[in-house]
Protein backbone atom coordinates (compact mmCIF):
# COMPACT_ATOMS: atom_id res chain seq x y z
CA UNK A 1 0.00 0.00 0.00
CA UNK A 2 1.70 3.38 -1.02
CA UNK A 3 2.12 6.39 1.58
CA UNK A 4 -0.23 8.43 1.95
CA UNK A 5 2.46 11.92 0.97
CA UNK A 6 4.93 10.15 -0.30
CA UNK A 7 8.46 11.85 -0.27
CA UNK A 8 9.29 14.39 -3.44
CA UNK A 9 12.22 15.70 -4.90
CA UNK A 10 12.61 19.69 -5.17
CA UNK A 11 12.25 18.74 -8.92
CA UNK A 12 9.13 16.57 -8.62
CA UNK A 13 7.79 19.65 -6.10
CA UNK A 14 9.25 22.52 -9.26
CA UNK A 15 7.15 20.38 -11.59
CA UNK A 16 4.21 20.02 -9.58
CA UNK A 17 4.28 23.95 -8.64
CA UNK A 18 4.73 24.72 -12.46
CA UNK A 19 1.86 22.27 -13.50
CA UNK A 20 -0.55 24.13 -10.80
CA UNK A 21 0.23 27.56 -12.37
CA UNK A 22 3.11 29.02 -9.77
CA UNK A 23 6.19 30.63 -10.93
CA UNK A 24 9.37 31.36 -9.19
CA UNK A 25 8.67 35.29 -7.69
CA UNK A 26 11.81 35.36 -6.01
CA UNK A 27 15.21 33.37 -4.75
CA UNK A 28 17.19 34.33 -1.67
CA UNK A 29 20.20 31.82 -0.96
CA UNK A 30 18.91 28.55 -1.16
CA UNK A 31 14.95 29.31 -0.79
CA UNK A 32 12.79 30.19 -3.72
CA UNK A 33 9.51 31.60 -3.12
CA UNK A 34 6.76 30.48 -5.92
CA UNK A 35 3.71 32.36 -6.64
CA UNK A 36 0.54 31.51 -7.94
CA UNK A 37 -3.44 31.98 -8.09
CA UNK A 38 -5.61 29.71 -6.79
CA UNK A 39 -9.05 29.90 -7.53
CA UNK A 40 -8.77 33.50 -7.43
CA UNK A 41 -6.49 34.04 -4.83
CA UNK A 42 -2.94 34.77 -4.72
CA UNK A 43 -1.00 32.12 -3.19
CA UNK A 44 2.96 31.52 -1.67
CA UNK A 45 4.57 28.63 -1.71
CA UNK A 46 8.31 28.76 0.37
CA UNK A 47 11.03 25.77 -1.16
CA UNK A 48 14.09 25.21 -0.42
CA UNK A 49 16.60 24.07 -3.44
CA UNK A 50 17.79 20.92 -3.97
CA UNK A 51 16.49 18.75 -0.88
CA UNK A 52 13.75 15.78 -0.64
CA UNK A 53 10.80 16.29 1.36
CA UNK A 54 9.05 14.38 3.44
CA UNK A 55 5.19 14.01 4.82
CA UNK A 56 5.46 17.17 6.81
CA UNK A 57 7.20 19.39 4.39
CA UNK A 58 4.65 18.23 1.72
CA UNK A 59 1.70 18.81 3.97
CA UNK A 60 3.06 22.49 4.21
CA UNK A 61 3.24 23.15 0.73
CA UNK A 62 0.05 21.27 -0.15
CA UNK A 63 -1.66 24.22 2.53
CA UNK A 64 0.39 27.18 1.36
CA UNK A 65 -0.87 26.56 -2.04
CA UNK A 66 -4.60 26.08 -0.81
CA UNK A 67 -4.98 22.64 -3.14
CA UNK A 68 -6.12 19.01 -2.27
CA UNK A 69 -3.60 16.59 -1.79
CA UNK A 70 -5.26 14.69 -4.68
CA UNK A 71 -4.71 18.10 -6.49
CA UNK A 72 -1.02 18.11 -5.57
CA UNK A 73 -0.05 14.97 -6.40
CA UNK A 74 -2.44 14.37 -9.53
CA UNK A 75 -0.17 17.72 -11.45
CA UNK A 76 2.17 15.65 -12.48
CA UNK A 77 2.27 11.53 -13.99
CA UNK A 78 5.24 11.46 -12.35
CA UNK A 79 4.04 12.38 -8.77
CA UNK A 80 0.93 10.53 -9.45
CA UNK A 81 2.14 7.04 -9.79
CA UNK A 82 3.35 7.31 -6.28
CA UNK A 83 -0.02 7.60 -4.27
CA UNK A 84 -1.55 4.56 -6.78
Amino acid sequence: MPKRFPSLSYRETADILKALGFSVKTQKGSHEQWEGLVDGVRRKVALKVGIDYDERDIRSHIKQAGVSREQYYGATERAAKKIR
